[in-house]
């Protein structure tokens, strides 16, 4: 870093004795990656949603893990229609009873799946069999290496006032309170984790959660933007042996701390204007390797421990040490991140790759404005929707191969390993959520007659409850 200063490329410091770096530049996109883009996108076939969940299962097989809640053996009639009507109709927010308005199966039948087959934790162990096939493809190896990943989080509405919810007039106005949906990401696209959270809480408290999972792909490195991070953030993440790359913001105004006394020969040392307790850290190591530990043998998850040593007042000596450890690797990173022009353009594609999959996850959550109804599950929702993506990517990283290969027989100067890396199998524009509308025009009642009224009468004989069916009137 000493070095960086002294040469003036790009790094100094400024006459607040702060420390400056010039901010990555955006690459122009190449020529032969728009090319490879458009040759693959105009091969990729139209598709239904509900065709592309059971092509997807077809190969991987995750429906599967649907099993009953009871742990009943399955004996109803069309049980993959239905879970696959339920799984659309909760990751959609279309519900039940607009699902069942749109296809062949009742309000009972659908709901009955996704009450009895559609536990999160299922739903979630057949979102990793998707992510596992998806991993495999030959497409999948160039995208990324599978241990890089980010997390963010995104906020939904929610109607009514359930425990989970809370009001944010920034975000959802006076009249509606909402949740935070929070997602991991892999640099290979696909979403290793979804977890719902107050709006009122910090996403940084929860950033390790689903990276120390036991069902979490092998992450050596993360990042996410200024919100993901704190100083015991870093901390944990340099105990339990992982790099923590987030994107920080305002960082010349980030307080950097050094060891010992300041050294006039380092230029340096003018921006490190803190001072790292080492005896606090030393006095406690051992108590910082015990609660690595814990969390890495999942004796307690890393967001209760945060937040309970963020809640206790006054601060606790594990607290306090956890803390100042954590900037002396802030420290460490935010010197080497304004050092490295490769290492911030490295962070920003990893965030970009998650804010294109949030793109796609606004597109399939499209049903009742993007809110959950009051009697919505938000667990159920964010693992549905999860397993939905992880589908989407899965079909187009197979059908891009597909494609791929047509092309290496007719212009295989366009297939490069550089062109490759550039693919992003979140395409959607091929894909109709919204399902298909059948004008038929022989069900139209006679001139001067009307359709039969939904009487009590007419209920008890159909294959609905006969209890009134719930509308959503929000």
């Amino acid at each position: 870093m000493q070095f960086a200063v002294d040469r003036g490329d790009g790094v100094r410091l400024d006459d607040r004795g702060r420390l400056i770096s010039a901010p990555p530049r955006a690459e122009p996109e190449d020529p032969a990656v728009a090319e490879l883009k458009g040759a693959v996108v105009t091969q990729i076939p139209e598709i239904e949603l509900a065709d592309l969940l059971i092509e997807v299962d077809q190969w991987t097989g995750f429906s599967e893990e649907l099993r009953h809640a009871a742990g009943a053996a399955p004996r109803a009639a069309r049980l993959p229609e239905r879970l696959y009507a339920a799984v659309v109709a909760s990751g959609t927010l279309l519900g039940p009873v607009a699902m069942a308005r749109i296809c062949d199966l009742s309000y009972r039948q659908i709901a009955w799946a996704e009450e009895w087959y559609l536990d999160p934790d299922n739903v979630a162990s057949a979102s990793q069999r998707v992510t596992s096939y998806h991993h495999q493809l030959e497409l999948t190896q160039h995208l990324g290496s599978g241990q890089f990943s980010s997390s963010d989080g995104h906020r939904v509405g929610q109607r009514g006032k359930p425990p989970t919810a809370a009001m944010l007039a920034r975000d959802f106005g006076y009249q509606l309170g909402g949740l935070t949906v929070m997602s991991w990401t892999l640099d290979q696209y696909t979403t290793y984790g979804a977890k719902v959270v107050s709006v009122a809480e910090r996403e940084a408290t929860h950033t390790l959660d689903a990276i120390v999972h036991a069902e979490a792909p092998d992450i050596r490195e993360h990042t996410t933007d200024t919100h993901g991070y704190t100083d015991i953030v870093f901390a944990l993440f340099d105990l339990l042996g992982l790099r923590f790359l987030p994107r920080l913001r305002d960082l010349p105004d980030q307080r950097l701390y050094r060891l010992g006394e300041p050294r006039p020969d380092l230029a340096v040392d003018i921006a490190r204007r803190g001072k790292i307790r080492a005896d606090l850290i030393a006095d406690r190591w051992d108590d910082l390797l015990r609660a690595a530990g814990s969390i890495k043998r999942g004796w307690i998850t890393p967001s209760l421990l945060i937040s309970r040593l963020q809640a206790q007042s006054p601060k606790t000596p594990l607290a306090a040490a956890l803390q100042e450890y954590g900037r002396l690797v802030r420290t460490n990173f935010a010197l080497g991140y304004h050092a490295d022009p490769l290492q911030q353009r490295r962070i920003t594609a990893m965030l970009n790759k998650g804010e294109t999959t949030n793109t796609l996850r606004r597109r399939i959550a499209f049903a009742n404005r993007n809110q959950l109804r009051h009697d919505t599950d938000p667990d159920r929702h964010a693992a549905c929707l999860t397993l939905i993506l992880n589908a989407i990517v899965t079909w187009n990283t197979r059908y891009i191969q597909a494609g791929l290969d047509h092309l290496r027989k007719t212009r295989p100067d366009l297939v490069t390993h550089e062109t490759l890396a550039r693919l992003a199998p979140v395409l959607h524009a091929h894909i109709n959520p919204y399902g298909r509308y059948l004008f038929d025009l022989t069900a139209v009642p006679a001139l001067g007659h009307l359709r039969p009224l939904n009487t009590i009468a007419a209920r008890v004989d159909s294959d609905v409850p006969t209890t009134p069916i719930p509308v959503n009137r929000d």
